[in-house]
């Protein structure tokens, strides 16, 4: 009975996902895109007027079965015991204190940071990043930097230290992690906001061997700072696997009738496409390493920043990546080892 119920739901779902991605194509397209799994807005930004819709991942895939790929998610969905995990493998931002109702809680039981320990930091190590622990798509995510000894930031946002003291004490749920100084490249591109490298890897279902199915930059702008995320308007690059180069960016949310593309940023004028990764091969091979060691997972979307001191500090790891990241530049299912594996897992027709 319950396998028959959930059909219906997942169409309800899609439903309503659908609306909440409309877009005025014609009601041909519409009608097209409920009967094959795509939502309005997608249609415009995959181009699919124009292009093989089979080589494409479909928004009802993406939705209801890539995410279901995984068995064992609990490292990727934990927030705290992800890094760690991964921080016995990689670098991580440090975390230094958890929130709750307001109270700075020691993140480690060696360690002592409460907001005073926390304004401290901020006066002589720099910034801070608070994030919830349920968060998703950059919501709540703050950034807080000292500007002087009485003034801070909040967001970009000056405010001074009672206000910050205040601030504090309205969190509920939150981490409290160093901020991570991105390299050079990053910073040049926007400043406003720490751009994340985004890798998406799958466990070859006949090898046992991971591999690398996509790759794109994140890359924030005025609209999404501090955070880079596509969901606050930030803007995707396609990364080039072999060379590690920057193709043009756009966002997948947009305004207009169809997105823009960026070989410059709107908002810096620094260059975009043709940009390098430096120390791009190192990053493939350690990623791919690292998956291997976590190879109960099958599908991992890595959040990675690129850093100053020239090494990479992995944010998160995602059980439910967003394709559109990828599929705005080309469709997912060109690769024969990604189409390969996403139907050895049920996850396409």
């Amino acid at each position: 009975m319950k396998r028959l119920l959930l059909i219906p739901y997942r169409y309800f779902r899609f439903i309503q996902y659908f609306i909440a991605n409309f877009k005025p194509i014609g009601i041909s397209n519409i009608i097209w895109c409920l009967f094959n799994g795509f939502f309005p807005k997608n249609f415009i930004l995959f181009k699919l007027a124009t292009s093989n819709p089979s080589e494409f991942v479909t928004d009802y895939e993406e939705n209801f079965r890539v995410c279901r790929i995984n068995k064992n998610t609990e490292i990727l969905n934990n927030k705290l015991l992800f890094p760690e995990v991964i921080g016995s493998y990689f670098k991580t931002p440090e975390t230094r204190a958890l929130i709750y109702a307001g109270k700075f809680l020691p993140y480690h039981t060696a360690s002592s940071f409460d907001e005073q320990a926390a304004i401290l930091h901020l006066k002589t190590s720099g910034p801070l990043i608070l994030k919830p622990f349920d968060g998703d798509g950059g919501i709540g995510i703050v950034k807080v930097s000292c500007i002087n000894e009485e003034i801070f930031q909040w967001n970009g946002v000056e405010i001074t230290k009672d206000k910050l003291l205040k601030n504090f004490s309205t969190l509920n749920g939150y981490m409290v992690s160093d901020f991570v100084n991105q390299a050079s490249y990053s910073n040049t591109i926007f400043s406003g906001s720490v751009n994340t490298i985004r890798l998406l890897t799958m466990v070859d279902p006949q090898t046992g061997a991971p591999f690398i199915g996509a790759a794109a930059h994140r890359i924030g702008n005025t609209g999404s700072a501090p955070v880079d995320n596509c969901a606050m308007g930030g803007y995707t690059a396609a990364i080039d696997l072999e060379t590690g180069k920057l193709g043009a960016a756009t966002a997948t949310k947009f305004k207009f009738s169809t997105p823009p593309y960026y070989a410059t940023h709107p908002d810096s004028e620094a260059p975009i496409e043709g940009v390098v990764i430096p120390n791009w091969k190192e990053l493939r091979k350690e990623i791919l390493s690292l998956h291997s060691k976590l190879s109960f997972i099958s599908y991992i979307g890595w959040d990675i920043v690129a850093g100053e001191d020239g090494s990479f500090y992995i944010l998160e790891g995602n059980d439910g990546a967003d394709l559109k990241l990828h599929q705005a530049h080309a469709p997912l299912l060109q690769n024969p080892a990604v189409k390969a594996f996403y139907k050895y897992h049920n996850a396409i027709k």
